[in-house]
């Protein structure tokens, strides 16, 4: 577990020169931050990934995780274009929306064992669990925590200490 948290801790503070492209970057950061989070309830057979109404975001999920795992699951990427389409996930990956639909979109996955992230400004403040941020060409976390334990997250003290703390 210390070899994972210090692999970890190198990927999160490598510069953005390290990958091609910013978006990559935070889809591998998604992977791993699962590794930290223990699911209620979490007997599926797969590692299931939505991706709310970007094609494109959910191309480069499904290319990166195409021949990876995640918990010892082969991971299976869905994209949706609405809430109705919403099923059993274990992360919502959430790009840029209105702030209208960021609230319906929280409002949806309040108390549910659904880890959302985004990159959205404000959002681990807004009631998202996971916020990821570039500072200094690096990408860091902001993690909500008292939201993460509304919906029955057990997250890892090694990623907390490595996060930026919203609402404890």
């Amino acid at each position: 577990m210390l070899l994972k948290l210090y692999m970890f801790i190198a990927l999160l503070f490598t510069t953005l020169y390290s990958y091609e492209s910013e978006d990559k970057l935070k889809v591998v950061v998604v992977g791993k931050i699962a590794k930290f989070i223990e699911w209620q309830n979490d007997r599926n057979s797969e590692f299931v990934i939505t991706v709310f109404r970007d094609r494109e975001k959910s191309q480069l999920f499904k290319k990166i995780f195409s021949s990876k795992s995640i918990k010892e699951r082969d991971v299976q990427v869905v994209t949706i274009d609405s809430l109705d389409e919403l099923d059993f996930t274990h992360i919502l990956y959430i790009p840029e929306v209105s702030n209208y639909e960021l609230n319906n979109i929280l409002s949806a996955t309040h108390h549910k064992n659904i880890l959302t992230i985004s990159d959205i400004r404000g959002f681990a403040e807004k009631g998202g669990v996971v916020q990821l941020y570039i500072s200094s060409r690096k990408i860091r976390l902001k993690i909500n925590h008292q939201i993460s334990k509304e919906h029955g997250f057990k997250i890892s003290s090694s990623l907390l200490r490595i996060a930026t703390i919203i609402n404890e």
